[in-house]
């Protein structure tokens, strides 16, 4: 074998290593990425599953409200103080990141 296709072999082969790194790298960043977005998928199900449910849900707030009325308000005021948190936190990333 010749100098320069020994040389280009070389390199063929350190160009594949860097290419397999590359590729371990890209799997793990995948991977972590793909936590991210199952669980925000559940999270939009959940919030699909209350959207489409609402007159069972709202039923069932007028029902506790009747039986426990002090705890009801209790938790009430606690998902309001959430929802202006969610409020203001979307609004703050709309303006870090808008959407397209």
């Amino acid at each position: 074998m010749n100098e320069k296709t020994l040389e280009l072999a070389l390199r063929k082969q350190a160009l594949q290593f860097r290419i397999q790194a590359q590729r371990e790298q890209w799997a793990a960043t995948v991977n972590a990425v793909d936590g991210a977005l199952d669980k925000a998928s559940r999270l939009r199900g959940g919030l699909d599953w209350l959207r489409q449910n609402a007159p069972i849900l709202s039923a069932a707030a007028v029902v506790l409200l009747v039986v426990r009325p002090r705890q009801t308000l209790r938790w009430a005021r606690r998902l309001v103080l959430a929802w202006q948190i969610y409020r203001k936190l979307r609004a703050q990333l709309a303006i870090i990141a808008p959407l397209p």
